[in-house]
């Protein structure tokens, strides 16, 4: 069985960390990056199945992010999971998923 494959997009190393160490240890293949443009990169490139994207990030939002990903075709297909740790209101929740998101998560995550 082929690992899904998850990009995980944060600017803050701590978070990146712990979040590709949990999805590590449940047996996905991670890949990382710390910033929007990276992101895309990424995406382009490794076509994951997830992406883990936070909202803030330092050049360009989670949010433009997943509307530039949602309107390529080469990554429309990933799924994406916006995470922020600061914002996390009802309409930016909303806002994402008018993008092309695939849901929310608000850190810290508990289990």
């Amino acid at each position: 069985m082929i690992a899904a494959t998850i990009l995980n997009v944060n600017d803050r190393d701590q978070n990146r960390y712990v979040v590709s160490k949990m999805l590590r240890n449940a047996g996905f293949q991670v890949l990382e990056a710390c910033t929007g443009t990276e992101a895309i990169d990424r995406a382009r490139s490794a076509r994951p199945d997830l992406i883990v994207l936070d909202i803030r990030l330092p050049d360009i939002d989670g949010m433009e992010v997943c509307r530039r990903l949602k309107t390529d075709a080469a990554t429309a297909s990933s799924l994406i999971l916006h995470t922020s740790a600061t914002f996390a209101s009802i309409d930016l929740k909303v806002r994402g998923l008018e993008l092309g998101g695939d849901g929310f998560l608000v850190q810290p995550f508990t289990s």
